[in-house]
């Protein structure tokens, strides 16, 4: 949240997550009108799905816009997640992005804005395309000149080349 100007409106989802449509259209309306009820924090409903697999293989099945395909829901829902923030400099979060956010003084939840996440970070796949995804973010970091965020580590050797800028400049 520090690269985001004072007074900002962020959301954040997380690489193994994608929107329902009824959270698309919340966030067109914020974009629209603004923070509901003039919150610093807006709580929207998760749904964690087990991702359905090939027989016999730990790999997930895709549907057509290659997310996996959910077997059933797992974990707690809705768990609400404080993910529609006005940043403020106050405001910090503890522990990973997302988990706890220190800071906010007027937090509001919003029914029917579900988040789905594809619980299944143990599939290779997965990881992979996770750790891709981040090394391209730490790549784009490295060629704008600004420092590596507080989650760095050295990638796998098969993967390091992820996060080398020049990579990504020949490939396009």
């Amino acid at each position: 949240m520090t690269y985001i100007p004072t007074g900002e409106i962020c959301f954040i989802l997380d690489f193994d997550e994608k929107m329902s449509d009824d959270l698309k259209a919340f966030l067109e309306t914020v974009a629209r009108d603004g923070m509901p009820m003039d919150a610093d924090v807006v709580c929207v409903s998760r749904i964690s799905h087990e991702s359905m697999r090939h027989e016999d293989s730990p790999f997930a099945l895709l549907d057509d816009q290659g997310f996996p395909v959910p077997a059933h829901a797992i974990g707690e829902y809705p768990d609400w997640q404080g993910r529609l923030i006005r940043r403020d400099p106050k405001m910090f979060f503890i522990n990973s992005p997302h988990h706890v956010l220190i800071g906010a003084i007027k937090q509001v939840v919003k029914e029917d804005t579900d988040i789905i996440h594809y619980h299944g970070k143990t599939d290779a796949r997965d990881r992979e395309n996770i750790e891709i995804l981040w090394a391209f973010t730490q790549a784009r970091r490295k060629e704008l000149g600004l420092v590596a965020d507080s989650f760095e580590c050295t990638l796998q050797p098969e993967l390091a080349r992820y996060a080398n800028p020049e990579y990504w400049d020949e490939s396009k």
